[in-house]
């Protein structure tokens, strides 16, 4: 696909040779499958299935091919109901047979089907509508998966003469299969009608939890009433997202992506525990990889809303804000795509997707932030540890938070721009809750703490000086109380965010892993080995 970002083309290919006596070959058969997809700028996919049988005593070789395209609207990450349907959201269908004696590089088609999948004016009048929130659906339950579908879809068939006879298995499924066998309730009628000659024409709608349809072709009348389709063919074929993300989502993960979302005054996890919170000027740890250590994002309210990712696997420090986007300090125009990172505009604002692991949008009414599936249970932060528990509220010291002001607290970090003396009054509070809270803590298998007494612990986030760099660390450093003793001291790799000083550029600097000549306020980060304590006794 030369005028698709971001194609991808794959094919298999199979054959078999007919012998006599094992030694001389008398015809032989092969099979190709060819598929491919891309954005250009709708979802863009093609198919080609071609089919060769070798001469064989009196019969000729023969090729048939089928070529189907369809084109879909291109659904981004946390796309709404809204967004959708104020976007071009039908599918178009076109499809192709050819025949050839060894290829199929016929001058025109034998039989063109073109169509498309649709919206009735109620789907889209009911899709508008707002879920209700007084009541928590489970995800596991199939019921409640949301993915989008059509209930209209209007398809017209034209071929040339000679297309029952080199392509009579099409025939037979058109005229016997379909509607006898995959719709026994249908009703067949012959007789004259107003279809125009070698034309077919299928219409079909969904009302409520059926489907009925129509079908016509010169002399032949089809109707079928009450007609139940499998929710996994409608979820499949009748849905407008890609099918491999169809297929992913409905087959293996099982239940809708969930998102983590941030307004004005509301806040929700992934867990879908909804609080009322002001998000304020001090940036917030709404996820972190606290497994693997791989990504970062903060969020904060401060003259509008801002988004920060830490990708450190990708090397990308990507900064966020309706207006928009920066990738490791270069301002990156939107529809930019690659194999790292994508950039698209939004209604309102704009999206930034990191490969597969996480995708963040800002616009006017919040921030929203969804991540790949395969992270499930290893986060933190504020978006909860995405483990599927809707009570999940757990802070950095695995306390468990009911007062959501608090636990939002206990997030954020001070400096650049935040109100340090207002912060510092809610961390004094988050600190007197979490010397005797209830914890939350997993340890691994085969870690053993020496004692169970946490009133010995301290955390606190670090703050060091690298020559001209102010570095504070990006998670709280546990450390033992005066008067107890560290039972097992460990070194850990942290992550830090180091401020630039007005020295740094006029003076250059021997820092490892830091720039020599920085920019005075910029953020760098640098990963250094801090020591903890796992546990302390008295």
């Amino acid at each position: 696909m030369p005028d698709a970002v971001n194609s991808e083309t794959s094919a298999v290919k199979t054959g078999i040779i007919f012998k006599a006596d094992g030694t001389t070959e008398v015809s032989h058969f092969d099979a190709e499958f060819t598929w491919a997809n891309g954005w250009t700028p709708k979802y863009n996919s093609k198919m080609h299935l071609k089919v060769h049988s070798g001469p064989y005593q009196d019969k000729p070789a023969a090729t048939r091919c089928i070529f189907v395209q369809t084109i879909s609207p291109r659904i981004l990450s946390m796309t709404t109901y809204k967004e959708f349907l104020q976007m071009d959201h039908n599918t178009q269908v076109k499809a192709d047979t050819y025949f050839g004696v060894e290829d199929c590089a016929g001058p025109e088609p034998l039989m063109t089907l073109e169509g498309e999948f649709s919206m009735t004016e109620d789907k889209k009048e009911g899709l508008g509508y707002e879920e209700a929130t007084d009541c928590q659906k489970s995800r596991k339950d199939p019921d409640n998966f949301k993915i989008l579908s059509y209930d209209q879809a209007k398809f017209t068939m034209k071929w040339k003469e000679g297309q029952q006879a080199r392509f009579p298995f099409s025939s037979y499924l058109v005229t016997y299969f379909i509607p006898g066998v995959l719709f026994p309730k249908a009703y067949s009628y012959y007789g004259p009608n107003e279809s125009p000659e070698r034309t077919a024409t299928f219409e079909a709608v969904r009302r409520l939890d059926v489907w009925s349809f129509k079908f016509q072709k010169p002399n032949m009348n089809t109707v079928g009433e009450q007609v139940r389709v499998p929710k996994f063919m409608e979820d499949l074929v009748i849905s407008p997202k890609p099918y491999e993300v169809t297929m992913y989502d409905r087959f293996v993960l099982g239940y809708d992506r969930p998102i983590c979302y941030a307004t004005k005054n509301r806040f929700q996890t992934f867990d879908d525990l909804t609080f009322n919170h002001e998000l304020g000027n001090c940036w917030t740890v709404a996820i972190r990889d606290c497994k693997q250590n791989s990504g970062l994002v903060n969020v904060r309210n401060k003259d509008g809303f801002e988004a920060s990712v830490l990708w450190t696997v990708g090397g990308l420090k990507v900064d966020i804000t309706k207006d928009q986007v920066k990738v490791n300090n270069e301002v990156v125009e939107p529809g930019t795509v690659t194999p790292l990172y994508q950039v698209h505009k939004v209604n309102g604002g704009m999206l930034a997707q990191l490969s597969w692991v996480v995708a963040v949008k800002v616009t006017d009414e919040g921030i929203s932030a969804e991540v790949h599936p395969t992270y499930k249970g290893s986060l933190c932060g504020a978006c909860s540890n995405f483990d599927g528990e809707h009570a999940t509220a757990t802070g950095p010291k695995g306390c468990s938070y009911s007062d959501y002001d608090m636990y939002m607290a206990s997030w954020a970090l001070p400096g650049d721009g935040c109100d340090d003396a207002a912060l510092t009054e809610k961390k004094t509070k988050v600190a007197g809750y979490q010397a005797t809270c209830n914890k939350q803590f997993v340890y691994p298998t085969g870690t053993v703490l020496t004692s169970m007494k946490e009133s010995c612990y301290e955390y606190k986030y670090d703050v060091r000086t690298e020559g001209d760099y102010v570095c504070t660390s990006a998670e709280p450093i546990s450390t033992c109380k005066p008067g107890c003793t560290t039972a097992i001291p460990y070194p850990q790799d942290v992550l830090y965010d180091c401020v630039a000083g007005d020295g740094v550029s006029s003076k250059k600097q021997t820092i490892q892993n830091l720039a020599s000549y920085a920019q005075p306020g910029c953020h760098y980060f640098k990963r250094i080995w801090t020591l903890q304590s796992q546990g302390c006794e008295a």
